[in-house]
C-alpha cells in the first residue's frame, strides 16, 4: 500500500480524535464554572495582569494570609505568570483562563504527536497513526478534568513532555546532544517552577533509557543523569544567590507549604490508594486498546498483526516506566489526588497507543475505499456536531450553577473592589469566595473589624443594631449594610 493511500485513510480517525477532543475538553471550557483551585490560579494572575503582586510575591486578596505572609506562595509563581499574558490579552474576560488552557491543552497534543513521530522518525507508515497516543492521552478522565478546570498539572505537562521530547532528541541526534540535553533539562526546571516536585520526575529520563535500551550503558546514562540534576540544581542556586526576591519566595514555599503538606497534611488513609486510581485511569484506553484487538475477529476478518519490532518494544517500556516515575513517588506521602499524576498520563498513552499500533495499522490498511469513504463521512458529521454542540454550551453553566447565581447576586448589589465581612463559615465556602473575587473583585474578610457590608448565613441573627437588611434575599446568606449616621 502507498503512502499517501495509508495517509488518506487516516483522515476520519484524525477528525473522530478532534471531535472528542472539543466534547470532552472544549465543551467545558466555553462554561462559567470550574474547580476551587483552578479559580484560585485564574485569580492570582487577574491580578498580575492588573498589577497586583509580583513574580515572586503573587497577590490573592486582602483577606489571604499564611504563616504570616500575605503572598500567595502556595506553588512556585510560573504558571500565574504564564496565564497572567491571557489575561492582558482578553482584557480580563471570563475566557481568558479557559483561552490559556485550551493552548496548553493544544501544546500537550502537539508535543504527543512529536514525540510518537520522533519515536518513527525512519519509519514513515507508523508516523501517521500519531493520533492514537493523542486519543489515548485525551479519553483519560483526568486528563480532560484537568485542562478543563485550569489546574497547574496541565502547564507541568507541557514542560515534562518537552523535556521527554528533547531527551529523546538527545539519543537520537548524532551530534548537538548536549544542546539538546541541556534543553530537556530546562524543561525540568520550568516544570518544576511550575508546581515544585512533581515536575521533577523527567530527571529519571536517563535511568529509564538504560533500563529500555542495552545500546545506551549505564555509564553514559549516569553521565546524562548528573548533567539533568547538575543544571536544574544550577539553576536554582544561580537563582537564589543572585535574586534576594527569588530566595524569600522559594524558601517560603518549601518550608511553610511543601514541607508541612508532606508532613502535616493527609488526603488518604492509604498511601497506595494512588495506584488503584491510576488504574482506574488507564481503564479507557485499555478499552481502546481491547477494540483494536478484537475488532478483526468481531468481523471475523484473519488480520495477523505486524508485531513491533524490537525497539517500538523498548520505547513501550521506555514511557512505561517514565510514566511509573510520575507516580510512585505519590505513595511516599499522603497527600494524594488523582491529578497529582496528569503530567505522568502522556507517557502511558504513548505507551498504550504503541501496544495499540500494530493492531490499528492492520484494521486500516486492509479498508476499501468505500469504508474509508463511510468513516469520513462519520468523522466529519462527529467534529460538525462536536463543533455545534460547544457553540451551544457557550456561556452555561458547567458546574456550581447555584453558587455563581448568588456570587452574581452579590455582584450585583455591591461596588468592585469592596470588602465584605464575613464569619469563618461563609469565608471557607472557597467556591462562594472565588466565585465573588473572580467575577466581581469582592473580597470576603473573616476578621473581625468595622466594615460597610457583612454578610451571615441564613438563620442566624445579626447581633450588631448599626447594619440593616440589604435585598435580593440570599437562598443561603444575609447580607447587610451599615446604617449611616447623619
Amino acid at each position: 500500500m502507498g503512502i499517501n493511500e495509508l495517509r488518506h485513510k487516516q483522515t476520519p480517525f484524525i477528525l473522530c480524535t478532534i471531535a472528542v477532543c472539543i466534547v470532552l475538553v472544549c465543551v467545558t471550557l466555553v462554561q462559567h464554572g470550574m474547580f476551587m483551585d483552578g479559580t484560585q490560579y485564574a485569580i492570582v494572575a487577574k491580578n498580575l495582569a492588573e498589577g497586583k503582586g509580583s513574580f515572586w510575591f503573587p497577590y490573592l486578596s486582602s483577606s489571604w494570609e499564611r504563616h504570616g505572609n500575605t503572598a500567595f506562595l502556595e506553588h512556585p509563581p510560573l504558571v500565574y505568570w504564564l496565564q497572567s499574558f491571557f489575561f492582558k490579552l482578553f482584557h480580563s474576560s471570563i475566557y481568558s483562563e479557559r483561552a490559556y488552557d485550551l493552548f496548553v491543552f493544544i501544546l500537550c497534543a502537539v508535543l504527543i504527536k512529536a514525540t510518537w513521530q520522533r519515536l518513527f522518525a525512519e519509519n514513515e507508515r507508523y508516523r501517521l497513526f500519531w493520533w492514537l497516543p493523542v486519543l489515548s492521552w485525551v479519553i483519560t478522565p483526568s486528563v480532560y478534568w484537568c485542562f478543563s478546570n485550569n489546574m497547574l498539572e496541565s502547564t507541568v505537562s507541557v514542560f515534562v513532555l518537552g523535556s521527554a521530547y528533547a531527551f529523546i532528541r538527545a539519543l537520537q541526534a548524532p551530534t548537538n546532544k548536549w544542546a539538546w540535553l541541556s534543553l530537556s533539562a530546562f524543561a525540568i526546571f520550568l516544570a518544576s517552577m511550575s508546581k515544585g516536585l512533581q515536575g521533577l520526575f523527567p530527571l529519571v529520563l536517563p535511568v529509564v533509557a538504560a533500563l529500555s535500551y542495552k545500546e545506551y550503558s549505564w555509564r553514559k546514562m549516569l553521565a546524562w543523569t548528573i548533567t539533568l540534576f547538575g543544571i536544574v540544581s544550577l539553576t536554582f542556586l544561580v537563582l537564589i544567590l543572585l535574586n534576594e526576591e527569588a530566595k524569600e519566595s522559594l524558601t517560603f514555599y518549601v518550608k511553610e507549604r511543601l514541607i508541612y503538606r508532606v508532613t502535616e497534611t493527609s488526603q488518604v488513609d492509604n498511601r497506595f490508594a494512588v495506584l488503584g486510581w491510576l488504574l482506574t485511569e488507564l481503564l479507557v484506553p485499555f478499552i481502546l486498546l481491547l477494540i483494536f484487538y478484537l475488532s478483526p475477529k468481531v468481523m471475523r476478518k484473519e488480520l495477523i498483526p505486524v508485531h513491533l519490532h524490537t525497539n517500538e518494544r523498548s520505547w513501550t517500556i521506555f514511557f512505561f516506566l517514565l510514566g511509573i516515575s510520575g507516580v510512585l513517588p505519590l505513595v511516599f506521602t499522603y497527600v494524594q489526588r488523582a491529578v497529582y499524576f496528569v503530567p505522568a498520563l502522556p507517557f502511558f498513552a504513548i505507551a498504550l497507543a504503541l501496544l495499540m499500533l500494530p493492531y490499528a495499522a492492520r484494521i486500516i490498511e486492509h479498508l476499501n475505499n468505500s469504508n474509508v469513504k463511510s468513516l469520513k463521512w462519520i468523522g466529519m458529521l462527529a467534529l460538525v456536531g462536536s463543533l455545534l454542540f460547544a457553540f451551544m454550551r457557550v456561556g452555561g453553566v458547567y458546574r456550581d450553577t447555584e453558587v455563581i447565581t448568588e456570587a452574581h447576586m452579590l455582584g450585583e448589589v455591591l461596588p468592585e473592589n469592596c470588602v465584605v465581612g464575613v464569619p469563618y463559615s461563609i469565608y471557607d465556602d472557597w467556591d462562594f469566595q472565588f466565585y465573588v473575587l473572580r467575577y466581581h473583585h469582592i473580597v470576603l474578610d473573616p476578621d473581625p473589624g468595622e466594615y460597610e457590608y457583612k454578610m451571615i448565613e441564613n438563620g442566624k441573627p445579626m447581633n450588631d443594631f448599626m447594619y440593616e437588611l440589604m435585598e435580593p434575599r440570599f437562598k443561603n446568606y444575609q447580607l447587610y449594610k451599615r446604617i449611616s449616621r447623619q
